[in-house]
């Protein structure tokens, strides 16, 4: 039987989720942008918290999830509805036994063919006394007259008993006829009811797949969102850091200058590399003016993000990096990957390639190229979780090699700042027994500076690597 129109309808309704979705997520964020507040310091975890809250790819798939569980509502309301209605078609057949009506009306041709019997037997009695009288005289014409009478009234109470048993006939066989096309209207309206309800219930199945797949993108959504805020609050201190580094370095060169200036005038250094020094503290001031723009750039896109007043001034707290994290166990892997989401919705995505197979399947008049097809959209969807289940354990792979070289270069830039500070009190006893001027010695200092910027990078490395090991363990598994 053909699938009906609205049916088909009810399987395209997910296409119209995102208008209503858009819509009432731009109604709820004119309402909370009233809501900015103004701080004075942010740390790690309150950029979470407020990024989480307020993020508008969460917000709108959390719209999207309860449209969807309407739909799940109002879909499993139409098919109660389509039961009630087969129930009712059900109720209305009429309350006839057709066993009996045909047994009756066998009854009814017995009794037909006896009295057909009868009057035969009587029309052809009459014709044989018909002609027995005209052979001879009978005295007795009175007597015969008579009884011909009797026979006439026998004959004719046998022909109105046959046309009452042949309308009681024509009677029952309306009432069977009837009955039947009753009966077959009865039964097309339930088979129709029926077919609606499969469709219902295909689109419904469909839509939970879906819901189950909502369910996983969010929750994905919640760490990937939770790491981007994180990359970018990591990345805000990386510059802080580095316009410090590049504000002493911009102090050690107008100190160099100075230097030359008076060298200069007393003939001992150069103009040429006086000028050089001069352009190179030029070139320095450019680079840290961009690097402080670039900062409160990013600073007022960070705090636009988390609805917070943009303050140039704000303080980033450090991150807290002594949490020791180790890498996926090889015996994990593959428990991590079919826990990821990622996983998860490439199996809901096999869910549906299968529903639309069973659903062909089932159709009688599905044609074979129809199937085959479904078949080749199931073996794809097969091959898509193999390929993934590859990417995936690469990706933890490369994530341990990541974070074990990591956790090697913290140990180096370590190991590099102690060597730094080591060569600076050197460099201080020599310049104190005037061995190495002050220009030599500040420059060591810089060094000092350049190692510890040098290992809070490596830190920050080494923290963001400890975040997606913790999103690993939490269903993330980022691929290349």
């Amino acid at each position: 039987m053909k699938k009906l129109a609205f049916m088909v309808a009810a399987g395209l309704a997910l296409s119209s989720l995102q208008p209503t979705v858009y819509a009432y997520a731009a109604d709820q964020q004119q309402e909370e942008s009233a809501e900015v507040k103004k701080l004075s310091a942010l740390s790690i975890d309150d950029v979470i918290e407020r990024g989480l809250e307020r993020n508008s790819m969460l917000l709108l798939l959390e719209y999207q999830m309860q449209v969807m569980d309407n739909q799940q509502k109002d879909m499993e309301k139409d098919i109660q509805d389509l039961d009630d209605d087969i129930d009712e078609a059900n109720s209305s057949v009429p309350k006839i036994n057709l066993a009996d009506i045909n047994e009756k009306i066998t009854g009814l041709h017995e009794v037909l063919a006896e009295i057909e019997k009868q009057i035969s037997d009587l029309e052809t009695g009459s014709e044989a006394d018909e002609q027995d009288e005209k052979d001879s005289v009978d005295e007795t014409d009175e007597k015969d007259s008579i009884d011909d009478l009797v026979k006439q009234s026998t004959l004719l109470q046998l022909k109105l008993q046959k046309l009452e048993t042949s309308i009681a006939v024509s009677q029952l066989e309306q009432t069977k006829s009837g009955y039947i096309q009753a009966m077959q209207a009865i039964n097309a309206q339930v088979e129709a009811l029926e077919d609606a309800i499969d469709q219902l219930q295909l689109a419904l199945k469909k839509l939970e797949v879906g819901e189950l797949q909502l369910t996983f993108e969010t929750k994905e959504a919640q760490q990937m969102v939770k790491m981007m805020l994180t990359s970018s609050y990591t990345a805000l201190l990386s510059s802080k850091q580095q316009i410090d580094l590049m504000e002493a370095s911009v102090a050690q060169t107008e100190k160099n200058v100075n230097v030359l200036e008076k060298k200069v005038e007393f003939g001992i250094s150069s103009a040429y590399e006086l000028e050089q020094n001069k352009r190179e503290l030029e070139k320095q001031k450019t680079s840290l003016n961009w690097a402080k723009k670039d900062y409160q750039r990013d600073l007022a896109k960070l705090l636009l993000d988390i609805d917070v007043e943009y303050n140039p001034d704000i303080q980033l707290k450090d991150i807290e990096n002594s949490s020791i994290v180790v890498s996926v166990k090889e015996k994990d892997i593959n428990k991590l990957i079919e826990n990821s989401y990622s996983y998860k919705k490439a199996q809901q995505n096999l869910s549906l390639a299968e529903l639309d197979l069973d659903d062909l399947v089932s159709q009688e008049d599905a044609s074979v190229y129809k199937i085959k097809q479904a078949e080749i959209a199931v073996e794809v969807e097969k091959e898509n979780i193999r390929q993934l289940k590859l990417d995936l354990k690469e990706s933890i792979k490369t994530l341990n090699y990541d974070l074990e070289k990591a956790s090697q270069n913290l140990v180096d830039k370590k190991r590099d700042l102690e060597y730094a500070k080591r060569d600076s009190e050197q460099y201080k006893l020599q310049f104190e027994a005037g061995l190495l001027s002050e220009h030599q010695y500040q420059q060591s200092n810089l060094s000092v500076k350049q190692a510890e910027f040098d290992i809070e990078m490596a830190e920050l490395g080494y923290y963001m690597l400890k975040e997606q090991v913790k999103a690993v363990h939490q269903g993330v598994i980022q691929t290349q």
